[in-house]
């Protein structure tokens, strides 16, 4: 089982504590950067990324340029002798926005005309020539009016014969679904979704298919100047809305959102399903830089990068994990452009990691990734795990960033590191949880010396997973004290002190206190009539703690 808890391991007298996040940030460039003058060249000049599942390699779309060809591992755009972009054709002053990839490498892309037809082009691997497919449609089928505009934003489903293609614009009414011709295997203009019929920009921030297949609904987030509309759900079918989540902006402080909703603010939107569970991923928004004193106060949305679980949408919508651009700028991104896709990977142990590609024009490129247990819950991710001594006692504490599943923590002790025993249970505070938690456990009962520990993390299901071990060295052991014989059948005496002020205390291994009165008699405690087995003695001198010793009764 690969394991759940991420930890560095760190054994250490006082427990240091070790740092955690649900994300792993693999890799980021930043505007500015000379290899990359595409990211902080003029505003909207770049806006569109597509992983290929075939060729392993990401794709970033360029206007005017064409498209280049990205290592995922790295970020590094592709270098010679490998071509660093996709073929043109010959074709020039193509205007390429978004670009997708069908599960079986073909390549599309959309190139907005001034005319407000977009222009769709076509590869059949990552070699061939571009086809120009929308030679084939009439521009009087697009419906344009008004000025609308379509190809800012796309998406594709299927595959083959049977791939769809989906496409949206900054100032479309509607969201065009694309076909092939069966006899033809032509394009053509399937459906019109009048996303609202007099609102523009409805899907000008992202759309994205429900599933892969060719009848899949489609998810999109849009705005039209600085206005931002709720994300929707429609059905590709009739063209109806059949879902609405409700805007929450993110807390100032914590970066997430309000109970059962998901920030309007937040332009590219991509689908994703593990089991049964149904995600959304959302990345950038709007945002006009101005020079102090007229700061423009930036919000969260413009460089995070945010997963939603919303299975149970819209009545039910919870944010699972988020992250977000550490050492960019924020530049104006004016044109309201963002993108996000994905690396899936299955590990042997049926955990799902996925590499997110995330890309905010004028800002920032870069790669995080995400596990997943194969039902589609998070693992719990541990943030610390400290102990220390506190009153002579052993206290572990330790905090959760994420909990999915979870039951609660056995909390397991050794004397050698080697073989653990159970000594107590701590039970989530929420099965299911995106928030910190943080959880105390104190051991009455340490032994003097050297105690390891560590924490056993339960599933509701009865899986589990280990923490890493950590060790307190409880030095109050008083040179010359004894306690014999040990182990005992009678009497057990205690030497080596001045009795005044003695106490002794005896619990059960379970952690029992037990009545020792008229058990004691100077510096002897009768344990005669006891039952065979393992207690615990605490010797204390003026109310302080000197010495806890196991004893063993047979």
């Amino acid at each position: 089982m690969k394991q759940k808890f991420l930890l560095i391991l760190l054994l250490a007298f006082v427990g240091l504590g070790a740092s955690a996040q649900s994300f792993t940030n693999n890799w980021e460039i930043s505007a500015g950067n000379a290899a990359y003058p595409w990211l902080s060249a003029t505003v909207g000049t770049v806006n569109g990324l597509a992983y290929n599942p075939i060729t392993k390699k990401l794709y970033v779309a360029e206007r005017g340029v064409g498209v280049n060809i990205i290592n995922p591992a790295t970020g590094a755009v592709q270098v010679s002798p490998l071509p660093s972009t996709l073929d043109k054709g010959g074709a020039t002053g193509l205007f390429f926005t978004k670009i997708a990839v069908t599960a079986t490498g073909e390549i599309f892309a959309t190139s907005v005309n001034t005319a407000g037809k977009c222009d769709i082009y076509y590869w059949t691997d990552e070699t061939a020539e571009p086809v120009k497919i929308s030679d084939d449609i009439p521009t009087s089928e697009w419906a344009i009016t008004g000025g609308e505009r379509s190809g800012d934003t796309f998406a594709v489903s299927g595959s083959g014969a049977n791939v769809v293609l989906y496409v949206g614009g900054l100032k479309a009414l509607n969201v065009k679904v694309l076909v092939k011709n069966p006899t033809t295997h032509k394009f053509e203009i399937n459906k019109t979704i009048e996303l609202d019929g007099t609102k523009q920009g409805y899907a000008a921030g992202g759309i994205s298919p429900e599933s892969p297949d060719t009848k899949s609904n489609i998810w999109v987030s849009g705005f039209y100047g600085t206005t931002n509309y709720q994300i929707r759900k429609y059905d590709v079918s009739n063209g109806a809305s059949i879902a609405e989540l409700a805007d929450g902006g993110l807390d100032a402080t914590t970066g997430v959102p309000a109970a059962n909703s998901i920030s309007k603010k937040f332009l590219a939107v991509k689908h994703f399903q593990i089991g049964t569970k149904k995600f959304l991923a959302v990345t950038g928004a709007y945002y006009e830089y101005k020079a102090p004193p007229n700061t423009v106060a930036p919000t969260g949305e413009e460089l995070a990068l945010h997963i939603y679980d919303i299975t149970n949408a819209p009545s039910v919508v919870s944010f699972i994990a988020g992250t977000k651009l550490t050492n960019t700028p924020i530049n104006s991104n004016v044109v309201a452009a963002a993108d996000v896709d994905f690396k899936k990977t299955v590990n042997v142990d049926g955990s799902i990691d996925l590499q997110f590609f995330q890309l905010i024009p004028r800002n920032g490129f870069a790669s995080h990734t995400i596990t997943f247990n194969a039902d589609g819950t998070l693992p719990v991710s541990l943030s610390s795990f400290n102990a220390s001594l506190v009153n002579n006692q052993s206290q572990l504490n330790w905090s959760t960033a994420s909990e999915s599943n979870n039951a609660g923590f056995e909390i397991e002790s050794s004397t050698d590191g080697i073989s653990f025993n159970k000594i107590g249970f701590v039970a989530s505070k929420s099965s299911n949880s995106s928030s910190k938690l943080s959880y105390t456990f104190n051991d009455k009962l340490a032994s003097t010396g050297i105690t390891y520990y560590r924490l056993k993390q339960l599933d509701l299901d009865g899986k589990f997973a280990y923490s890493d071990v950590k060790f307190i060295n409880n030095q109050i052991l008083i040179k010359g004290i004894t306690i014999s014989p040990n182990p005992t059948t009678d009497v057990i005496e205690v030497n080596g002190l001045n009795m005044d002020g003695v106490t002794f205390g005896l619990f059960t291994a379970n952690g029992a206190k037990l009545n020792t009165k008229g058990l004691v008699e100077g510096n002897k405690l009768s344990m005669a009539g006891l039952k065979a087995g393992i207690y615990i003695l605490k010797v204390s001198k003026n109310g302080q703690l000197l010495q806890t010793t196991k004893v063993v009764k047979n």
